[in-house]
């Protein structure tokens, strides 16, 4: 998966596809005007052209889930190094990747949900709410069976 956030507007799509397909869809989301044009493009110069948006351009791109170095070193050249004010956001569940992308790299630990946690995280998103004391208001009713 991927996301792109550009000024203030975002786009995200998910992917489980080649890398020219992830990089077509990051470029087209910073360049929609160009969406016709980035299919004709060679591998070589859509790795160029998405590099000189970034460049160009604010912008945040967040690849979510890299499972391997490989697969970061594929899709590396793409994205600026330095300070563009662009930057890239890697999210891996894998300490020892983190580590051979980065050296510097920053390190957040998720932590699970507890029971109590999982509960409450599940009414909210089932649009169930709690009065103040803590009682379920039964405005909506959801069902597992």
């Amino acid at each position: 998966m991927y996301i792109v956030i550009e000024l203030y507007q975002r786009g995200h799509a998910y992917l489980s596809s080649t890398k020219r397909d992830i990089l077509q869809e990051i470029f087209i989301k910073l360049v929609p005007e160009r969406k016709e044009e980035v299919v004709k493009m060679r591998n070589e110069e859509l790795f160029e052209q998405l590099y000189e948006v970034q460049q160009k351009k604010k912008c945040l791109v967040v690849l979510d889930d890299i499972w391997s170095v490989e697969a970061w070193k594929s899709l590396r050249p793409a994205f600026p190094n330095g300070n563009t004010g662009s930057k890239i956001l890697l999210t891996t569940h894998n300490k020892a990747l983190a580590s051979k992308i980065d050296p510097c790299y920053f390190h957040h630990d998720l932590r699970c949900l507890n029971e109590k946690e999982s509960w409450d995280l599940l009414e909210k998103k089932a649009m169930l709410r709690r009065d103040g004391t803590g009682n379920i208001n039964h405005t909506t009713f959801l069902y597992i069976f």
